[in-house]
């Protein structure tokens, strides 16, 4: 999904996977266990 403050990615079972916002860097990642319980959540921040 895409607006005007940045895109949104899902996975096939709705887990947010990626937002990316308007700034350069500024993109989160989101990972999950097999049991779709978040993990990790990492960042492209410089």
């Amino acid at each position: 999904m895409t607006d005007s403050i940045g895109t949104t990615t899902y996975d096939a079972l709705g887990n947010l996977v990626v937002e990316d916002g308007p700034f350069a860097n500024d993109t989160l990642y989101y990972d999950y266990t097999p049991d779709r319980q978040l993990a990790a959540i990492t960042s492209s921040f410089d």
